[in-house]
Parts: C-alpha cells; structure tokens; sequence
C-alpha cells in the first residue's frame, strides 16, 4: 500500500449534470485486513481525504442544497480549504494524521472556529458523528484518485449522503431527510466523477461531448490586449543585454492596479492592459538599485492622475511606483527545496497575486538540482513544478528565459531560440526579442524585433526601439521611452534615413509644424492624429511618421485625451520640447539638451 500524497486544491470542475443514476455501477471493493499499521495509516488518511474532498465538492452541494448553496458555501466551503490546509502542514511537519474520529474532530474544529464560524455551536461532536463511520467502515485506500472515488461512493451509498452531511451541518434537516434514493444515488455519480477529474490524465482519460465542451469550456481573460492571457504560462525570452528585464519590469508596471489614483494601463506605452490586484517580481540579477530605478523610470514614463484628479502637476515627493500593487523579491528560492516551494507559495497567497515574474528562469527553477538541461523530460518535470506552484494560488507565471548564443543580430526571434530543452514544447504563450541592429553604448539606444504568440491563437511582429539614455557621475540620466514599430514601419524609418536634399527637409518643416502647434496648447493639453493633420495640413500618414521622430527626440510624448466619454490616443509636448522652443534648450544631435 502506498500512503497517499499531500493532498491538493485545485478547484474541482463544474457539474455537467450527465450522469449514470444506476445504483449497481460504484463499485464495491473487497474487504481487506488492517494487520498492516502503515496500511491502516494510509487508509486513515485517505478517509481524511475524503472528508476534505466533500466538504469542497461544489456539485454535491449544490445538488444537496440547491437555492441555499450560498449559506453551504459561507459555512462548509472556506472549512473544507482550511481543512486542507491544516493537513498538509502536518504531511511538511512529518507529524501522523490523527487515527481517531476524536483527534480529527477536534483539528476539524479547530481549523474552522480559529476563522469565521464560531457561530457554530456543537460543532466539534456533529463532525465527530459524521466521521466515526468512516473510520469504522473498513474501506480499502488507495492512491488511484479514480479508484478512491469509489471507495467515498461505496461510503456514502452504505450510509446515506444526506443524513450524513445533515448531521454535520445542522442545517436544512427536514429539506435534506426528504431527498429520495435516486438523488442521492445521483449526487454521489457527481462527487465519484468530481475525484476522478481531480486526479487528471495520471490516472484515467475521460471523453468529452461537444455538449460538455459547450458546458464547460471558457474563453481565455486578456492581460494585455493581443498580447497575453491570464491562466497560461508566459516566457519572455531573448539573448543577452536585449532589456529582458526591463521589459518584464515595464510588464509589471502595466499590469499591476495603483492603490491610489490611476496609471495609464498599457504595456510598452502601447498594448492595454487589464489590470490586476497585485503583481510579484522575482529579479534575482538585477539587484536593488537598478530595480529600483528602471521601476520608477517606467511608472514616471506613464499617464497618472492622483486620486484627486491632480494630472499635470503633482505634489513634491509623489512618485507613481510608490502607488503600484507590485512587490519585488530579490532572493532567489530554489525549487528543488519543498520548504522554498512553500515560502512562495506563501508569498503568492498573502499577497493574493495574480501575476508572477520569475527573472531569470534558470536561477530560480535549476538552483539546487541535478537537471540536465538538456534532457526535455527532467525540464519538463521543472517548468511543471513552477507552473503548478502559481497555478494552485491562481497566478500567471512569467519566465524570464535565455535564447541561445547562436541567434545572430537582425534575425526574426523564433521559439527554437530558446535555450534548454523542453521551453519551447511547454510555452503556451511566448514573447520574443532580438537585436534589429547592435547595441549603440554610446546613445543609449536599443532597436529590438518583438514577436510574439500563444496558444490562445495571439500573434504578431513588431519593431522596439527603446532609448535609455546615458548614466552620469552621479548616477543619474537613465531614462525608459520606447516605441512600437510596425514592420512597414520601420521599413519607413529606414528609407527616411537615407532621405537628402528637398525631401528631408519637407520632413524637418512637418516636424516643426508639429511641434509648434503642440506648443501652443494649453500646459497637458493633448491632441489627436486627426486633430493635428487637420491641424498642420499634413496627411495623417505622415504626421503619425513625423510623431515617431519627435518621440524618439523626446520633443513629445503619447498621452490620452477623453472625448463624448471615450478616450483617445494624442499626443503633447514634453518639458524639453517646451523649452527647446523657447530657446531655453539647445538641440545637440536632434536630442533636446540642457
């Protein structure tokens, strides 16, 4: 006998209401000998199991108590987690489940009147009457899932589901005496089929209808728009100094919802977002200080409003990072530790996050093992337990991941990039970057491809280019403006460099057209494309191709502008294109300078 595993939370799948209402089809296991006392412990514990499977099981109680689901729910719900919980504890602590009704009675008890049900009188002997014949039934164990679903169907068949959770509930009696056979019969199929999902495809496959499919399948949430869903495993991945981490860091940014006031939502300044009740940063390379800097870099980069709807001029010492539902953890744990699995498995639920960054991926899920990175079964085995540790909390894992050495500059980014066997084949969503171009030092200027995709059937190309400009003695001048290129337009940006004589200055007088006429509104004051081509009696191709250049220059910057209830994207004049107007800056390379 095998003593039976942790026991897990996932939650269990809804009722599709097809089931088979023989009585003569859960079947009935022989009788076996208790001389055994590891035997007889792991049966124990899986009449525990089975205890904490049906305080949990949504489509029992639903068939059992019907319009007062809610009531079940508030009462025996949340119970059934903690008693989870307290179980698993005790499996790390190496400590024995109780082998008595007693000793289970009492944790069950004390499990739930440490929470919110203290309102519940008695309940520690009405738990222990429900339990005792479960410990005297003498049912066989074990670790089949499929297997143990019918030994809890033999249970409850023997002795009556609805006389039992009554008498552990105290609540509905007479509605619950009146259920007839049949329905019992029923709710049991529903609790058997509800064990036997839980075990997965490790220990029976089960076929699905296409009325089922129809009942239970559900459409991916977005994250960020075109971009990510929620729910399914992200690798952000690209070869040495491509800004992987800033990138993750700017992914953070948008996704994470400010305690106070509003942050404009959006992925590199461009992709909308939807955000979440918090996001957990793991950046074991970075350190502290650059962090720390590219994170206020990027909020400071966006669109705030204070929460008094202060927007242009904010008070001295406010700082959008400050305001972000974003926590950064500096260590790196090591998976192949149970008690480090815990320690962020713990932080993933204190902090209720919907959204992990693990940066970089190798340091935190092959620190302290023997895997070989080659061999796709071991790495597969690794992803899976990273998955799985964010998952069971409700979380969308982002691994920050290497390519290979071999990716030459220029070249489209492919998921065979990758490095380490198995990343590729375990990808469900992917975002890839590689160098357009080598990196300028001397400017502060990355030009990146961007190409991304996912199951969820995303995808798309596009062009980055990302100026971080220069550090200073002080340690001062770093900066985040990024820009998302189309391919067509980037083959525009291209052609334009090479543009003399007549046509480029056509450019340069487009350009200050522009920019004049941003000068000219009113201090964080924006306009729309239209707006400004009407404005300068431009095309709007043209203009969008001239707004690309002064971004780039700093000499604007894209903001919103709210028209009829809607808002739109528009664009206004930065400090520095203010001031390069006016003269008090000078221009030195087409960058605005003190």
């Amino acid at each position: 006998m095998i003593r039976t595993q942790p026991i897990t939370a996932n939650t269990p799948p809804q009722n599709n209401g097809h089931h088979n209402s023989d009585a003569s089809s859960v079947a009935r296991l022989p009788e076996q000998s208790n001389s055994n006392p590891w035997e007889s412990a792991a049966r124990q514990e899986a009449e525990i199991v089975a205890l904490a499977h049906i305080l949990r099981c949504p489509a029992l109680q639903d068939r059992l108590f019907g319009e007062d689901f809610d009531t079940w729910h508030r009462c025996f719900g949340h119970a059934g987690q903690q008693l989870i919980d307290a179980l698993n504890k005790l499996h790390r602590a190496g400590r024995r489940i109780p082998e008595t009704p007693d000793g289970l009675a009492t944790i069950v008890t004390r499990v739930v009147e440490s929470e919110q049900f203290t309102e519940m009188p008695g309940l520690e002997s009405r738990v222990r009457e429900f339990v005792s014949p479960m410990f005297a039934d003498g049912m066989i164990v074990t670790d089949d899932p499929a297997a143990a679903s019918e030994v809890v169907g033999q249970y409850l068949t023997t002795y009556g589901v609805a006389t039992e959770i009554a008498s552990a509930s105290g609540m509905m009696c007479d509605l619950l005496r009146a259920v007839r056979a049949t329905e019992k019969i029923h709710a049991i199929k529903v609790l058997a089929d509800d064990l036997r999902m839980r075990g997965g495809d490790r220990c029976r496959l089960r076929a699905f209808s296409m009325e089922e499919l129809d009942q239970v399948a559900e459409p991916p949430q977005w994250l960020v728009r075109g971009v990510m869903v929620a729910g399914e495993t992200l690798f952000l991945s690209g070869p040495m100094k491509a800004l992987k981490s800033g990138i993750a860091v700017d992914l953070a940014v948008g996704l994470a919802t400010p305690r106070n006031g509003t942050i404009e939502p959006r992925f590199l300044n461009t992709f909308p977002c939807e955000p979440v009740d918090h996001v957990l940063l793991f950046s074991a390379e970075s350190g502290m200080w650059v962090t720390r800097n590219r994170i206020h870099e990027i909020a400071d980069s966006r669109p705030a409003t204070l929460a008094c709807g202060l927007r242009t001029r904010r008070p001295e010492g406010w700082r959008a990072a400050h305001q972000l539902n974003l926590h950064t953890i500096f260590e790196a744990p090591k998976l192949a530790s149970k008690q480090d699995q815990q320690r962020v498995k713990k932080l993933i639920r204190d902090f209720s996050s919907q959204v992990v960054i693990f940066d970089p991926f190798y340091l935190i899920a092959l620190s302290g093992t023997n895997t070989e990175a080659g061999n796709v079964f071991q790495m597969g085995e690794r992803i899976s337990e990273l998955e799985d540790l964010c998952k069971s909390e409700g979380a969308t894992p982002v691994f920050v991941h290497h390519f290979t050495k071999t990716v030459k500059t220029g070249a489209v980014p492919a998921l065979k990039d990758m490095s380490f066997a198995g990343s590729a084949e375990r990808a469900a969503q992917w975002l890839l970057i590689n160098h357009r171009v080598p990196f300028d030092s001397s400017a502060g200027h990355c030009r990146l491809w961007m190409a991304f995709g996912g199951r969820a059937g995303q995808s798309g190309l596009y062009g980055l280019d990302i100026h971080e400009g220069q550090l200073d003695q002080n340690f001062r001048g770093r900066e985040w403006n990024v820009q998302v290129l189309t391919r067509e337009e980037i083959h525009e940006t291209e052609t334009r460099g090479s543009l003399q004589g007549p046509r480029a200055q056509q450019e340069r007088n487009r350009e200050q057209a522009i920019l004049t006429h941003l000068v000219g509104l009113s201090e964080g004051e924006g306009t729309t494309l239209t707006a400004l081509h009407q404005a300068v009696g431009a095309r709007s191709d043209a203009c969008r191709r001239s707004l690309r250049e002064l971004e780039t220059r700093r000499l604007v910057e894209r903001t919103t502008v709210t028209r009829n209830g809607r808002k739109y994207d528009a664009w206004q004049v930065t400090l520095g294109g203010r001031q390069s107007q006016s003269g008090e800056f000078t221009s030195e390379n087409g960058v605005a300078t003190p």
